[in-house]
């Protein structure tokens, strides 16, 4: 059987109000929205992890959706399909409770929300931008896009852009008991902006158990300069493209705009809780981080493309072709660990360091 394909443009959702830049001039569609979701995660084929279905996928119109006023929860086995990433897109609401901690604009393949100790497959977003409204506030460590258990052999993002407004992070993956086995992403492009100093300007976050591995295909990460208008003044402090608290990554290719550090590998000191719906939920990085990276490039504003302030990381990353595409980047390599392994020429073997 083939997965279900929805179009949210036809009844009985029937969304068919592009947004034109006014939230009051369209009805609001997050409850359809929603209920295309929870439809599809009940078409009932296919078990997965815990006994739920493989869903099928929500075929975005090519042009705006919104406003989307509150958290949309993909449940098991549903996507959202686009037409493409500049012509499909998802918009958050003026309303959207950003405030609230934990209040993310989508939570990705969660069976129920913040929900522990569960897989959950078939789930992504592919094709089209999700983003969160400029000017919307965020509590901090809120993110556009937030997952801690989907997983599949396919790619969890793939040909999307994932922006974070003015307050919000782009993409966060915080696993909870066990996590994932493999996280794919290919082709995306990630924001955030200066204004999300709560999370330290980071487009992305990934955390997850050194078992898991984590393949990312086509990265780029973006933040914004200290002043628009004098851009030699550099990018925004503490501003990094992808902050990996733990995992066994492989980054094929990635190139950063607008921010301090492409990579930075550093750890989290865990976050257990008997709270089962605290969104942040999740063990401490464990001794198994390893990395291959390769084929990175840095435009202007980075002042490293690999960066470690980690003992966890030490020895376990490999580089591989890493070039400075601009001489204003005074490091390929850049460690707090061992300063004897800075580095500021390129990389064309596989070295360990």
């Amino acid at each position: 059987m083939q997965p279900a394909l929805l179009d949210i443009t036809q009844f009985p959702y029937s969304i068919t109000d592009p947004w034109q830049g006014n939230d009051s001039s369209v009805p609001n569609p997050t409850a359809k929205i929603q209920q295309a979701i929870d439809d599809l995660a009940a078409n009932g084929w296919g078990l997965m992890d815990t006994g739920g279905t493989d869903g099928g996928a929500i075929v975005l119109p090519p042009w705006v959706v919104g406003p989307i006023t509150d958290t949309l929860i993909m449940r098991d086995g549903v996507r959202f399909v686009g037409n493409s990433k500049a012509g499909s897109r998802l918009m958050m609401g003026e309303s959207f409770p950003g405030t609230v901690p934990g209040k993310h604009m989508i939570n990705l393949g969660a069976g129920q929300e913040h929900v522990r100790g569960h897989a959950s497959f078939g789930g992504g977003i592919k094709d089209c931008i999700v983003s969160a409204r400029a000017g919307v506030l965020a509590a901090g460590g809120n993110f556009t896009v937030w997952s801690r258990n989907v997983q599949d052999s396919g790619a969890i993002l793939e040909r999307c852009v994932i922006d974070g407004g003015s307050h919000f992070g782009g993409f966060k993956y915080m696993e909870a008991d066990g996590g994932a086995s493999t996280l794919k992403f290919f082709d995306i492009e990630v924001r955030a902006h200066k204004a999300a100093i709560l999370l330290g300007n980071v487009p992305m976050v990934i955390k997850v158990p050194g078992s898991t591995q984590v393949i990312i295909d086509g990265f780029l990460p973006s933040c914004d300069w200290i002043d628009d208008q004098n851009p030699e003044l550099g990018a925004i402090a503490n501003s990094l493209g992808l902050l990996a608290l733990g995992g066994n990554f492989h980054i094929i290719h990635s190139h950063a705009e607008k921010l301090k550090r492409v990579i930075h590998f550093s750890e989290y000191a865990g976050r257990h809780t008997d709270d089962v719906d605290h969104p942040d939920y999740s063990p401490a990085t464990d001794s198994n981080c390893q990395a291959l990276v390769e084929q990175i490039t840095g435009g202007g504003g980075n002042n490293a493309l690999i960066y470690v302030d980690s003992p966890k990381w030490t020895g376990k990353i490999t580089r591989d072709h890493i070039m400075l595409k601009s001489p204003s980047i005074p490091y390929s390599f850049q460690s707090t660990v061992n300063p004897a392994l800075n580095s500021t020429v390129d990389i064309i073997d596989r070295s360990r360091v």
